[in-house]
């Protein structure tokens, strides 16, 4: 069975709208977090394969074909794997299509759907996120960014695996040309009146209708459908948040095709995006040459070993520390995404290649230089009896801290705390009232802040 994937950004882009268009067509599509052992599909009856019942609870909400049925017929012997996800990095084997929508408008429709409820858009934008559910303990960027390095890093990983990218923008003006496309890419062929056929099964009206239904049926309240449309930025957007894509954003987004719009005072019309050129610092050329043998010799926890100690002598501040910090960054997101990659260790490489490209050229930019500097520390354990180090501020109210070996959220409503001096029972007053949570892990403390009821109650 040949193998290709369809990826795009955690954000509202349309994906499930594509994959549903294919399964109308009758095309076998996987979704890689529900395939539990490989339990996503299964034999069915007369000779039909039927969606396992644990991916049918959960893409039910998304797919409307499944309203309908839960057995199809595949006519090709392929197999379409779709996801957010960056370690399908590891599968250079499959031609990839890589499906784009306008930040601007996959990250509002996304923070409409689950996330204007809590928090104003200006705060969303500027606030960094570890996206749990799709690529664990990585990027802690801000929404903007996150689209930028998802993007770069598919962009700058070809040929390993071949990437083709489409627009969700194209696809919307002129969807019977763009699915006819689809469908090339995949070797697959089907009529003008089945295409036709399967997008009027797969309109936002269906799929609001399907939700509705399954609300009723439930008693859950949960927003998959939302009615958003091209250019929905520029009525929404403030010129504060507009000027959050400045930097990364921009520049990815030109990649594409999209025009990043000006905020009020733009000189020339656009906003300027700030790239920095390579380090030209002779350790850490080194430690990138390094680096890069050792990967491609398989030796990935070798390379953090080595980074840590190159981390530790490096000088605490200037371009240096900066550089090695987004290296190290760069390895450890590479580790987590190629581990386990088989028998080409030259994909580890081109992993590495891309997402170092990323760091690096934009480590002066405030969110990329915050996240490899808070990643620095995320690694290097904190020493018992050092003083507390803070690593981020305003988390959720709470305050970051490096302490004692462990790693520490302190409520900014608790006031001022001297951890070197606070007794046992003034530090179980505050974890008592969920002011103070602690983890041996920096990603698993901001887990904690996410998910405590004690800390989403603390002012």
């Amino acid at each position: 069975m040949k193998e290709f994937q369809i990826i795009s950004a955690p954000f509202a882009s349309g994906l499930a709208w594509l994959i549903n268009i294919l399964l109308e067509l009758d095309v076998r599509c996987t979704h890689v977090s529900t395939n539990k052992d490989g339990t996503h599909w299964g034999p069915g009856d007369e000779g039909r394969i039927r969606i396992g019942d644990y991916s049918f609870a959960h893409l039910r909400w998304h797919l409307p074909v499944l309203r309908e049925r839960r057995e199809f017929t595949f006519r090709e012997p392929i197999e379409v794997f779709w996801e957010h996800r960056l370690d399908l990095a590891r599968h250079v084997h499959r031609p990839t299509l890589l499906y784009v929508r306008d930040p601007r408008d996959a990250i509002y429709s996304l923070y409409r759907r689950d996330y204007a409820h809590s928090l104003s858009f200006e705060d969303y934008l500027r606030r960094p996120d570890i996206w749990p559910d799709h690529f664990p303990d990585m990027f802690q960027l801000p929404p903007p960014e996150t689209w930028a390095c998802f993007h770069w890093f598919w962009m700058h990983l070809s040929p390993l695996p071949p990437v083709q990218a489409m627009t969700f923008e194209s696809m919307r003006a002129e969807p019977v040309a763009r699915i006819e496309e689809v469908l090339r890419f995949l070797g697959v062929d089907r009529t003008r009146a089945e295409i036709e056929s399967a997008l009027a099964a797969s309109t936002f009206e269906r799929a609001r209708q399907t939700m509705v239904e399954l609300e009723q049926q439930t008693g859950r309240n949960f927003l998959t459908a939302r009615r958003g449309k091209v250019g929905e930025w520029k009525e929404t957007y403030s010129e504060e948040a507009l000027r959050c894509f400045d930097g990364p954003a921009n520049e990815v987004m030109r990649i594409f095709g999209y025009v990043p719009a000006p905020a009020k005072g733009d000189s020339d019309g656009v906003s300027a995006s700030r790239a920095f050129g390579p380090s030209s610092d002779a350790g850490v050329i080194d430690e990138i040459h390094k680096s890069r043998n050792m990967l491609e010799a398989g030796g990935g926890p070798r390379v953090i070993e080595n980074l840590e100690h190159a981390v530790q002598i490096a000088p605490h501040d200037g371009p240096s520390q900066v550089s090695l910090a987004a290296l190290r960054t760069a390895v450890k997101w590479t580790c987590r995404i190629a581990s386990g990659t088989p028998a080409n260790p030259a994909s580890g490489v081109a992993v590495f290649d891309s997402l170092h490209g990323f760091v690096e050229r934009f480590r002066e930019e405030p969110a990329i230089r915050q996240c490899v500097l808070a990643m620095e520390n995320s690694g290097l354990a904190p020493r018992a009896g050092r003083e507390p180090q803070l690593l981020e501020a305003g988390v959720n109210g709470f305050n970051l801290v490096a302490y004692g070996g462990r790693y520490i959220a302190l409520s900014q409503s608790a006031g001022a705390v001297d951890l070197t001096a606070a007794g046992p029972q003034v530090l179980d007053g505050l974890r008592a009232r969920g002011a103070l949570l602690e983890s041996e892990s920096l990603s698993n403390l901001k887990r904690l802040l996410s998910t405590s009821p004690k800390a989403r109650r603390t002012p």
